[in-house]
């Protein structure tokens, strides 16, 4: 995938506290056609991110779609849970 593209079609949003109980601004980066999604401190880190989990969607089998925190992917099979209920939960605060 090219990173333009990807950039021209993913959702980019910044989170700033306290709004659901963050305790620092945190951005997400969103694709729509995988509904992978990457977080991180920063806005490159979020596009890298979902980048990435992009990648291991690309390359699994079974379709399962990914989250990628900072340092770690987690399965994306919780579809109905909310966004910044998984966030705090891949982040070990929730």
């Amino acid at each position: 995938m090219d990173a333009e593209e990807l950039r021209e079609r993913a959702t980019i949003d910044r989170l700033e506290p306290p709004v659901y109980d963050l305790d620092e601004p945190l951005w997400t980066a969103e694709d729509p056609v995988t509904e992978c999604v990457g977080f991180g401190y920063v806005e490159e880190e979020a596009f890298g991110n979902l980048a990435s989990a992009i990648t291991r969607y690309e390359n699994e089998s079974d379709g399962t779609r990914y989250r990628k925190v900072p340092g770690r992917f987690v399965r994306r099979t919780d579809a109905d849970e909310g966004l910044i209920d998984a966030v705090k939960r891949a982040l070990g605060r929730g």
